[in-house]
C-alpha cells in the first residue's frame, strides 16, 4: 500500500471522528440545554438578589444608557442583557433574559466540548454533561448574573487562541474584565498563555494591547459621562463591615457548593495531568481564579460576599479538567494495577472540605438547626473518605472491583443529590415575599402611587419604577424626597454598608410617622417596617460615606424622587 493511500485512509478515520464527535457533543447538550431553558421557565424567583438588580439595570437601560456603563452592573452583563430585558413587562423581559442566559450557557458548553478535542482530550463529548453537574452553573443558566458571561467570554478567548487567531483571542478576553472586575488577575496568566502560543512578535504585541481594549473604553466612556474613573474601586479594598475576613480556608465551602468534592478532585488531578503535558494555560486560569477568591474572602476585601457562584465564571475549565482527570483512574496500557494517586488526591479533596466544615461550624459561620444532622454530615464524609483511601491502597494491592464500583456509585449519588437539592425552579424568596406582601399593603390603603424609597429592588420590580442611575440611596436623597414619601426600611438593605439608613435613626425622628412594622419570618427572615415623611427635613451636613463608592453619584448626584414611573418613562430617556 502505497503512502499516499495510508494517508488518505487516516484522514478519512480522523474525519469520521470528528463528526462523531461533534454529534455525541449535540446529543449531549440538547437535553442539558432544554433541561435549563425549562426551569428557567418555571421560575419566578432569584438565586441571589444580584439577580433581580443585573435584570433591573439591563431593563432600566431603554431609558437610562448610563447603565450600559454602570461598574456594578458589568457592561459584559448589562449590554447582551439589555438587548432582551425590555421585552414586553417586566415578568416577560426577565424571563426571555433567563433565556439568554441558558442559550450562552449551551453555547460555553459546545466551546468547552470543541476546546477539549482540541487539546486532544478523549470522548469530549463529556465535558457537557461534566458542566451542567456543576450544580451551581445549571442553576445559574436560568438566572442573570455576571457569571455565565464571563464563562462565556473566557472559553471563547480560549479557544480562539487555540486556533491560533491570538489578536481576536484577546478582544474577546478583554470581554472578561468588564463582566468580573477580578478576573484582572487572569491578565498576566493571558499574556504567558499569549507568549507560549508561536505567533510573531508583532502579531503577539498586538494581541498583548488588545487585552485593554474593554477596560479602556469602559474607563473612558465612564469617565465622559459620570466624570469618574472605574479604575479607582481597585484602591479601596478595606472598608466593608458586612464581609470580614473569615481564614484561608473560609472559601473553601462556598467553592464546593458551586464544585462537588468530587469534581473538584477530578479537576484537580486533571490540572496536573495538562500542566506536566505543557497545556497549561487551562489550570493555570482556573487556578488562578480560584486562589484569588480564597484570598479575598480570607482578607475581606472589596466588600465580596464569597458566594460560591464565582466559581461558574471557570466552569467550563473545570469541565475540561474534570474529563482529563478522571482518564487518570483507569489503568494505563499494560499495567496491571490502577494507579493509586488519584485516589488519594481525591481523598485529601474530601478531607480539606470536612476540615473547612468543621471550622466554619465552630466559627459559628455555618448554622445547622439539628446536631444529629451535624453528626450526620461528619459521619458520612468521614464514611467517603475511608472509602475513597481504601481503594487507593487496593490499588497498591491486589485489585478490588467491587469497592471500587461501590465507592463510584457512592460518590456520583453524592454529585446527583447536590444538582438536585441546588439546581431547581427558583421560587419567591422570604426577600420577595415581605416585599409583596408590603406593596399590598400599601396598594390597599391607596399609598402605592405615593412617593416612595425603598433600598431593596423587589420594589421597582413590583412597582415598575425605573431608578435614575445617579441616585445613591443614603441619607442625603431621602432627606430631599417630599413630604408624603413612603419610607420602607428593610433590615437586608437599608442599614448595610452601601446605604447607612438606621433603623432607630428614624424611630426617633419627628419627620417621621411609623406607619406599620412586619416582623420578620421564614429561613431568610426579613424585617421592614413602612414610615411616611411628614414634614421637610433639613439635608446632612456630614451624610456617612458608603462601601463601596457609589462613583455613579459621586459628581453630580440627584435629589428628590429618584425614579420615574415606567408607564410614563417614554418621554423622559436620558443618563
Amino acid at each position: 500500500m502505497s503512502q499516499r493511500q495510508v494517508t488518505t485512509r487516516a484522514d478519512t478515520g480522523s474525519r469520521t471522528q470528528v463528526r462523531h464527535d461533534r454529534s455525541a457533543i449535540f446529543m449531549a447538550l440538547i437535553p442539558c440545554f432544554a433541561l435549563t431553558a425549562v426551569l428557567g421557565l418555571l421560575s419566578d424567583g432569584v438565586h441571589h438578589d444580584d439577580d433581580l438588580t443585573h435584570f433591573l439595570m439591563g431593563r432600566w437601560a431603554h431609558w437610562y444608557p448610563g447603565y450600559l456603563l454602570h461598574i456594578w452592573g458589568k457592561p459584559g452583563l448589562t449590554i447582551p442583557l439589555a438587548a432582551v430585558a425590555w421585552i414586553g413587562d417586566t415578568d416577560i423581559g426577565w424571563h426571555a433574559a433567563r433565556l439568554l442566559s441558558a442559550v450562552v450557557t449551551a453555547v460555553t458548553a459546545l466551546l468547552a466540548a470543541r476546546l477539549a478535542a482540541r487539546l486532544g482530550v478523549a470522548r469530549p463529548w463529556l465535558v457537557v454533561p461534566a458542566l451542567y453537574i456543576q450544580p451551581l452553573c445549571s442553576l445559574l443558566a436560568f438566572t442573570t448574573l455576571t457569571e455565565t458571561f464571563t464563562a462565556f467570554y473566557l472559553v471563547a478567548a480560549i479557544c480562539l487562541l487555540y486556533a491560533r487567531r491570538p489578536v481576536v483571542a484577546s478582544l474577546v478576553f478583554s470581554l472578561v474584565l468588564v463582566t468580573r472586575l477580578e478576573a484582572l488577575v487572569l491578565l498576566p496568566v493571558w499574556w504567558l498563555g499569549l507568549f507560549g502560543s508561536r505567533v510573531s512578535p508583532a502579531r503577539l504585541g498586538m494581541a498583548g494591547l488588545t487585552a485593554f481594549w474593554a477596560p479602556l473604553a469602559h474607563n473612558l466612556a465612564f469617565r465622559l459621562v459620570f466624570q469618574r474613573w472605574p479604575i479607582t474601586v481597585f484602591f479601596a479594598p478595606h472598608g466593608s463591615t458586612e464581609y470580614p475576613g473569615v481564614g484561608w480556608l473560609g472559601y473553601i465551602l462556598p467553592a464546593l457548593h458551586a464544585i462537588p468534592p468530587v469534581v473538584a478532585g477530578c479537576a484537580l488531578i486533571g490540572g496536573f495531568v495538562l500542566l506536566r503535558r505543557g497545556r497549561g494555560l487551562v489550570p493555570a486560569l482556573a487556578g488562578t481564579f480560584f486562589l484569588t477568591h480564597v484570598v479575598i474572602k480570607a482578607l475581606g476585601v472589596f466588600a465580596s460576599g464569597g458566594y460560591g457562584r464565582f466559581m461558574v465564571a471557570i466552569s467550563p475549565l473545570i469541565a475540561i479538567l474534570v474529563v482529563v482527570g478522571l482518564s487518570e483512574f483507569a489503568p494505563r496500557r499494560g499495567a496491571r494495577r490502577a494507579p493509586s494517586r488519584p485516589w488519594f488526591v481525591l481523598g485529601a479533596v474530601w478531607a480539606v472540605g470536612l476540615l473547612a466544615f468543621e471550622m466554619q461550624c465552630r466559627a459559628g459561620r455555618f448554622a445547622v438547626p439539628d446536631e444529629r444532622i451535624l453528626w450526620a454530615i461528619r459521619i458520612l464524609a468521614a464514611a467517603i473518605i475511608t472509602l475513597i483511601l481504601l481503594n487507593g491502597a487496593a490499588a497498591r494491592g491486589r485489585p478490588r472491583a467491587r469497592l471500587a464500583r461501590l465507592t463510584v456509585f457512592i460518590l456520583a449519588a453524592t454529585c446527583v443529590v447536590q444538582w438536585a437539592v441546588v439546581a431547581r425552579p427558583l421560587q419567591p424568596g422570604d426577600r420577595q415575599i415581605a416585599a409583596h406582601r408590603v406593596i399590598q399593603w400599601l396598594v390597599d390603603r391607596d399609598l402605592a402611587d405615593e412617593p416612595l424609597f425603598a433600598a431593596s429592588p423587589w420594589f421597582a420590580y413590583y412597582l415598575n419604577l425605573v431608578e435614575n442611575p445617579r441616585a445613591h440611596k443614603d441619607a442625603t436623597l431621602l432627606s430631599s424626597m417630599p413630604v408624603g414619601t413612603i419610607f420602607i426600611w428593610d433590615s437586608n438593605y437599608s442599614g448595610n454598608d452601601f446605604h447607612k439608613l438606621e433603623l432607630e435613626a428614624f424611630q426617633r425622628d419627628d419627620h417621621y410617622r411609623l406607619l406599620a412594622s412586619f416582623p420578620a419570618s421564614g429561613a431568610n427572615p426579613v424585617e421592614m417596617h413602612v414610615f411616611h415623611k411628614i414634614a421637610e427635613t433639613p439635608l446632612p451636613t456630614q451624610p456617612p460615606e458608603s462601601y463601596p463608592i457609589d462613583l455613579m453619584s459621586s459628581e453630580r448626584t440627584i435629589t428628590g424622587v429618584y425614579y420615574i414611573r415606567a408607564g410614563d418613562a417614554e418621554q423622559q430617556q436620558g443618563y
